[in-house]
């Protein structure tokens, strides 16, 4: 996709799939984030695209359009869509996990997700501290 303006890249993959995260692999809050999507809400790759946008040329202008998008700051990853409508940053996807509100989301979106009933209240700092443990007594990633 050489030559395509930063705002048509984001728009063109958000169109592709029902769920769209941009991320960093080696940002500590898109692994969470990635993992809560993959492990607790079992989205695969039919359902959920991951944009690693490290490598990318137009990384700079990919994420100072997140920046005006999303009237931030700060140059923040992950951030979500679904259903091509923007979710949120991993702090709100955090949020609308532990309120129940991103299975609802997802389902209107026509994304089938398991019963998480009742919610579970495990947060996505949860879900990586986990993982961690499960590491140190597997000894295995």
């Amino acid at each position: 996709m050489a030559g395509v303006a930063a705002p048509t890249f984001v728009e063109q993959k958000i169109k592709q799939r029902p769920v769209v995260l941009f991320s960093k692999s080696y940002c500590p809050d898109s692994k969470k984030v990635k993992k809560l999507l993959k492990d607790v809400y079992q989205l695969d790759y039919k359902q959920l695209e991951v944009v690693n946008i490290e490598k990318r040329q137009d990384v700079n202008q990919i994420e100072d359009y997140f920046m005006m998008f999303c009237l931030s700051e700060r140059r923040e990853l992950p951030q979500l869509w679904a259903g091509g409508k923007y979710v949120g940053n991993e702090s709100k996807i955090n949020h609308l996990h532990k309120d129940g509100q991103l299975s609802a989301l997802f389902t209107t979106c026509g994304v089938s997700v398991p019963s998480i009933n009742p919610p579970n209240q495990m947060g996505i700092a949860d879900v990586s501290a986990s993982e961690k443990k499960e590491e140190d007594e597997t000894g295995t990633k």
